[in-house]
């Protein structure tokens, strides 16, 4: 069987450290890991009320996540990693939305004020890197270094949207239903179509 090559990192990350690693785990398992499981679970079965959206952000606000002034959450949200995720205040996350970002801090998503995401939108903040071994796993490539995902205030992100790493959504934008956005939005556009180019402008 042939080995893939394993990243330093990910070596450091599963190397036994007795006893720290077992008081890591039995934290995990019977603290954390419960947790996140009811969380993730409430968050993406319980149906829409003020009170449930209320519920919601309290339990991502617990994960790490900086959320605004009353949000709007419907259920099969998922927050990939609340900790690196901004939400300004009155901000519309509609059924199925994906929040992906990477696990540096510069790979975070912010979303400013007023902002609408539709249904099954998916904002990834980091993404695969290609290599160019063809005879090296993808698995094993690592990850691009462009930066998360910033959308401004007022801005609508329409259903089925993609909106991939490094990405700026200007103030006032709109996004048409399933764009792909491979590159920056400028204030005040509408575009559309993959990759998404400008229909045109609001201004």
């Amino acid at each position: 069987m042939s080995k893939h090559p394993v990243s330093q990192d990910f070596a450091d990350v599963v190397k036994p450290k007795f006893p720290l690693n077992i008081f890591l785990w039995l934290r995990h398992t019977f603290i954390i890991s419960p947790f996140q499981t009811f969380s993730d679970l409430f968050i993406r079965i319980a149906k829409y009320t003020p009170l449930n959206c209320r519920i919601k952000a309290a339990l991502l606000k617990m994960r790490g996540m900086k959320i605004g002034k009353l949000p709007v959450i419907y259920e099969r949200v998922c927050v990939g990693l609340p900790s690196n995720v901004q939400v300004g205040d009155y901000v519309n996350l509609s059924r199925g939305v994906l929040l992906g970002p990477g696990a540096k801090k510069h790979e975070s998503i912010v979303i400013g004020n007023e902002v609408m995401i539709g249904y099954d939108a998916k904002l990834l903040g980091s993404d695969h890197l290609i290599p160019e071994d063809i005879n090296k796993p993808m698995r094993w490539s690592g990850h691009t270094d462009t930066g998360g995902i910033v959308v401004e205030d007022n801005v609508w992100i329409c259903a089925n949207v993609v909106i991939t790493a490094g990405c700026r959504i200007g103030t006032g934008s709109v996004v048409a239903a399933g764009a792909v956005v491979t590159k920056d939005v400028e204030p005040y556009s509408i575009v559309g179509g993959v990759p998404a180019k400008v229909i045109r402008k609001r201004i």
